[in-house]
């Protein structure tokens, strides 16, 4: 009763590093005896000793998935939290007090912005049209409640709680076919039964109707990027798909 309908609640998973450098330094060991680091467990960092450590203070662990266009893609592994620090040898020890994925040596570390998200329903006050960049993890495809990346920003006019539309103009067989003229047929109109034809498609699919396949909600934005939830698909979702966003929607 305290939100509005269809309010999503989520934890930070990752971004799109598309402005600010927040990588302080890295896991550099531990005096656990195994590979795979969980919560609880004891690690040493190698910290860029200009910047301003401080006993007590938690920095986010995190690593760069991989690029893509706008960016690199960082996924959020967990949380430590500094207990004793060395500006001479830029060694701090550290507590893992919280665990997204598994956390291993060479994880990098920094004070990365995190907050578990409200994000209700807000009215889009303008148009902007955007391109699917990727996911966290790198699927072929995406479907309903995965997060998906996108192309625009705060200062494209994206903010929070905005919703997005996936849309194609194509006819859908056709565009599954492996070449234009991958399918042919028992000739319909023809009284021999060795008779094939070409199965007709679309010759330009651009005068097709535009269908809806799929809707997104913005939960975080950047200046440039946005992460975004797939509230509804009733089709895939592939890297390179447009999302549109439109006035009032």
């Amino acid at each position: 009763r305290q939100v509005a309908p269809d309010t999503l609640f989520l934890r930070d998973q990752g971004f799109i590093d598309d402005q600010a450098d927040e990588n302080w330094g890295e896991i550099n060991g531990s005096p656990e005896d195994k590979m795979l680091l969980t919560d609880t467990d004891d690690v040493y960092l190698r910290l860029d000793v200009s910047r301003d450590v401080r006993i007590g203070q938690e920095l986010t662990v995190f690593r760069y998935a991989r690029s893509v266009p706008g960016g690199k893609l960082v996924q959020l592994q967990g949380t430590v939290r500094i207990n004793d620090w060395n500006p001479k040898t830029g060694i701090a020890r550290a507590s893992v007090v919280e665990t997204l994925d598994a956390i291993e040596r060479g994880a990098r570390v920094g004070p990365v912005g995190r907050r578990f998200t409200i994000v209700p329903p807000l009215r889009n006050e303008t148009d902007v049209e955007a391109t699917v960049l990727a996911s966290l993890y790198p699927h072929v495809f995406y479907g309903q409640n995965q997060l998906v990346f996108i192309d625009k920003g705060e200062k494209d006019g994206v903010h929070p709680g905005n919703r997005l539309l996936i849309t194609r103009r194509e006819d859908a067989w056709g565009k599954s076919l492996a070449a234009p003229n991958a399918a042919t047929r028992i000739a319909i109109e023809s009284t021999s039964p060795a008779a094939i034809e070409k199965v007709p498609t679309p010759r330009n699919n651009r005068v097709l109707p535009e269908e809806s396949v799929a809707d997104l909600r913005v939960v975080f934005v950047r200046d440039h990027t946005a992460a975004c939830v797939v509230t509804n698909s009733d089709r895939e979702i592939e890297p390179g798909d447009i999302a549109k966003m439109r006035k009032g929607l």
